[in-house]
């Protein structure tokens, strides 16, 4: 891909070196331009032509946003579908690899190893679990090693898809035969016992150093003989003290999935029971920090200084004064400026959300979402390209909606820089129609100076069809 073409594939990231590659997908490392920071990219090659593929794909992102802050999850920064509509993911990079790797460098784990590198990855899978998500692809590949040597779940979402001309949820390209379940194979949906399958098989790959269900040479086993030998226990490595943790992977590797561990919470569970004295959150010997479900662990090495963020540009903040026409001027996502009265001139009404008539998908109602006028929020802020807002419960210093309105048809993405550009959100959070809410609400507001923020729906929330934004205020003198 020449440089040129990275640049115009999604916003905000630059895409710089191919970091890996999976059957249906590639990873990049990229450079999120805001905050200079390097990230990763996965980017599908598959081609989301239907809405039905592309609503799975957002529910799916959506659903694992929810537990991207768990400290054993690979932290999920944005989401969205490039301009050659292919789905991708930016993710924390984790520049220490994976566990796969890491087994293949160093060999295999000691029991006690396994079980604490066990307890934290399962405690990130039952979280999963206890949302809704499954995650169809647990595997030593898709477990990360961060900066600091923690072990992090990766690849959640993008599993979810259908391959193309296909219905079922799996298929035999998109699974890895070595770690999935028995009912994988005949195409059966996806459940928590077959991720349950998946992360037993993985115990099993820590202690044995490779992967299970492989050849004497150590090459993958021929699918036909696979297949002919599903109801076969995964063999006993004969490891020294490892009894107690071979009874948690047969139990959670059962042929029949009624046998295993119905969720990852009760694997979790079972590694508890069998873990030695005083090794909680404990580093292991080759240099793996890990933890349990509430995750205190040790820092190999202090983590690398915050890298200084690029200098705050005139568009994100400045003053107005009350008298002065906002229109002409670039709102960004941040302006400022004053409330008081203006006797040459008649309040503004608040505006209202247009209806549009319109839109591609007229079951979608584009201001779905939209926060109500006087809704209130706690903190709002930018990351890279991304807007959001916390909700609060209009304290003094919280922030307000004073207006609403629909984001211009020709508006492509919800990015700062798109909602910069967008004439609607211009034209609609000023000060003269900051004015006509406080006229409309009854003159109550403090007199003074105010930021304004405007925030529009989720990325995930604008590729569903919403496309509102909302005009917010703080006072700030």
């Amino acid at each position: 891909m020449e440089p040129t073409q990275r640049a115009l594939l999604l916003p905000g990231v630059e895409l710089i070196e191919e970091i890996g590659r999976g059957g249906f997908a590639k990873v990049w490392r990229g450079r999120q331009l805001a905050v200079e920071r390097d990230v990763a990219v996965k980017i599908d090659d598959r081609v989301l032509d239907e809405d039905a593929n592309r609503r799975r794909f957002v529910r799916e992102a959506t659903a694992v946003s929810r537990i991207s802050g768990h400290p054993h999850v690979v932290s999920l920064i944005d989401v969205g579908v490039t301009r050659d509509n292919r789905p991708y993911l930016v993710m924390e990079l984790c520049t220490n690899g994976s566990l796969s790797s890491y087994l293949a460098q160093h060999g295999p784990m000691a029991p006690d190893e396994a079980i604490e590198v066990g307890l934290a990855v399962t405690s990130a899978l039952a979280a999963a679990h206890e949302a809704g998500i499954l995650h169809r692809d647990v595997k030593p590949g898709n477990i990360l090693i961060d900066a600091w040597g923690t072990p992090r779940l990766s690849d959640f979402g993008l599993a979810a898809l259908p391959q193309p001309g296909q219905d079922p949820s799996v298929s035999l390209e998109a699974l890895t035969p070595a770690y999935a379940s028995p009912e994988a194979f005949s195409f059966s949906s996806p459940t928590p016992q077959s991720d349950v399958f998946s992360m037993g098989a993985t115990l099993h790959a820590m202690i044995c150093g490779a992967s299970p269900r492989r050849s004497v040479d150590g090459s993958p086993v021929p699918i036909d003989q696979l297949l002919a030998n599903l109801h076969a226990e995964l063999p006993d490595p004969g490891v020294p003290g490892s009894g107690p943790l071979m009874e948690v992977i047969r139990t959670a590797t059962a042929y029949d999935a009624a046998q295993r561990y119905p969720t990852a919470r009760e694997l979790h569970e079972a590694l508890r029971a069998i873990r030695p004295g005083g090794s909680a959150n404990s580093n292991g010997s080759n240099g793996i920090v890990v933890g349990g479900p509430q995750a205190s662990f040790t820092q190999l090495r202090p983590p690398p200084p915050p890298e200084p963020l690029p200098a705050a540009s005139a568009r994100r903040a400045w003053p107005v004064a009350l008298a002065a026409a906002c229109a002409g001027l670039g709102l960004g996502a941040l302006a400022g400026f004053v409330l008081a009265p203006d006797p040459t001139a008649p309040a503004a009404r608040t505006q209202q959300p247009e209806v549009r008539t319109d839109i591609a998908d007229p079951a979608v109602d584009p201001m779905a979402g939209a926060p109500e006028l006087g809704s209130c929020y706690s903190g709002v802020q930018q990351l890279g390209q991304a807007l959001s807002a916390t909700k609060g419960t209009c304290a003094e210093d919280d922030w307000f909606t004073f207006a609403v309105g629909e984001l211009e048809a020709s508006t492509s993405d919800v990015t700062t820089d798109a909602v910069d550009a967008d004439g609607a959100a211009q034209e609609t959070c000023t000060a003269d129609t900051l004015r006509g809410y406080d006229a409309d609400t009854g003159g109550t507001r403090p007199k003074g100076a105010y930021d304004v923020f405007v925030l529009p729906p989720s990325s995930t929330a604008f590729l569903q069809g919403q496309r509102w934004f909302a005009c917010l205020a703080r006072l700030t003198s």
